[in-house]
């Protein structure tokens, strides 16, 4: 029962879990209380995740076999928070590309996982080892890493896989390519929606050169408009991430939409509905939840999960004026008890806690990576 109300409390509101539950297995429990168990359960997962982390940190073993080919993705969205406030949660996702069979389609992803968590960007690298471990991208024969432009993706791909091909993601250039052009030409005008498509043309087609070229060009001719000044060092910065012909031609996508799709899956179609706020100290149980349902992995580390679960909730303080049920009672020096919250529990049964190290990474103690053919 309780697998199931776990399960379904991460991926509906609790009040239509409790509901479903009750439909499902005859077992009536309140939204309250499947909110707890998931929040439990949850905070349980993320427990296993980061122990994990340290022990692939320590032991640093060989990854798994790999596909010859990886594309990895990683983004933020933002979730609402009590108070108002809103914060980013960063995801991962990683697939193997396969082609469509038509020459004339980019490829698409297969075989998605995903990971995410609400944390800054270098603590989400860090956690996302086990993600990237567990696909072995370090051990892939290439990786392509198609994302935005955001210098934190940058340092993400430096850590996990530095020889990945680097992709700017297409929708994000051609939106850049637009604001370039209504700076020149005037906002949303004819002239400014023609040059526009015909910056994105040459981009596609022939790659960056000519671009670049105009850019510089409009630069000089207009000094007054910092924009066209912004535009062209972003894209003079991301010269090599612009070879767009080059990476069709080597097989790879050129759009983040894979990325997308997982934040729409895993985050927003659960914690985005009408009228949601969460704490906090809530986001990675739920999201660590989901992502066991998302990826698969349920059926094969549930039960390990519940059982740590258990053993975690043996290990609590008990709750006040628990000690004065017993017979006789206890006398009025019984202690106060108090029950922390659930992240402060004692370490998982047989994983000794791991003093701070330097992150070190597992494939660079075993060899660089296979060299990539783009």
């Amino acid at each position: 029962m309780l697998g199931w109300a776990v399960r379904l409390g991460a991926e509906l509101p609790f009040a239509r879990a409790a509901f479903w539950l009750a439909e499902l297995t005859g077992v009536a429990l309140s939204p309250a209380t499947i909110r707890r168990l998931t929040e439990a359960v949850g905070a349980t997962a993320v427990a296993l995740a980061d122990a994990e982390v340290a022990r692939l940190e320590a032991e640093a073993p060989v990854p798994p076999p790999a596909p010859d080919r990886l594309v990895l993705g990683a983004d933020g969205a933002m979730v609402p928070l009590v108070g108002g406030e809103w914060a980013e949660v960063k995801l991962l996702s990683v697939g193997v590309p396969t082609a469509n069979g038509d020459a004339a389609l980019l490829p698409s992803l297969r075989q998605m996982s995903y990971f995410a968590r609400l944390a800054d960007a270098e603590t989400f690298s860090r956690q996302a080892l086990g993600e990237v471990h567990h696909r072995g991208v370090e051990v892939a024969g290439a990786v392509a890493a198609v994302q935005d432009g955001a210098p934190w993706l940058q340092g993400f791909v430096d850590l996990h896989r530095p020889d990945a091909v680097r992709i700017l993601d297409w929708p994000h250039a051609a939106q850049h390519l637009t604001a370039v052009a209504e700076a020149v030409f005037g906002m949303q005008t004819p002239r400014a929606g023609r040059v526009a498509e015909r910056l994105r043309r040459w981009l596609w087609e022939e790659g960056p050169d000519r671009l670049l070229r105009v850019l510089t060009a409009w630069e000089r001719a207009y000094p007054d408009r910092p924009e066209l000044t912004t535009a062209g060092a972003y894209f003079r910065d991301r010269r090599a991430q612009l070879a767009y012909p080059a990476f069709r031609a080597a097989g790879w996508p050129v759009g983040s939409g894979a990325t997308e799709s997982g934040h729409k899956q895993v985050l927003q179609a659960r914690m985005k509905r009408a009228g949601m706020r969460w704490a906090r100290s809530h986001v990675n149980p739920l999201l660590a939840l989901s992502l066991l349902e998302h990826n698969g992995r349920w059926a094969v580390t549930g039960a390990a999960l519940l059982r740590a679960h258990r053993q975690r909730r043996s290990k609590r303080p008990r709750r006040p004026g628990i000690c004065c049920q017993a017979q006789p009672p206890c006398d009025s020096a019984c202690p106060p008890h108090s029950m922390p919250p659930v992240a402060a529990a004692p370490p998982l049964p047989g994983l000794a806690p791991t003093p701070p190290s330097p992150f070190r990474h597992p494939w660079r103690r075993y060899g660089a990576p296979l060299s990539t053919t783009n």
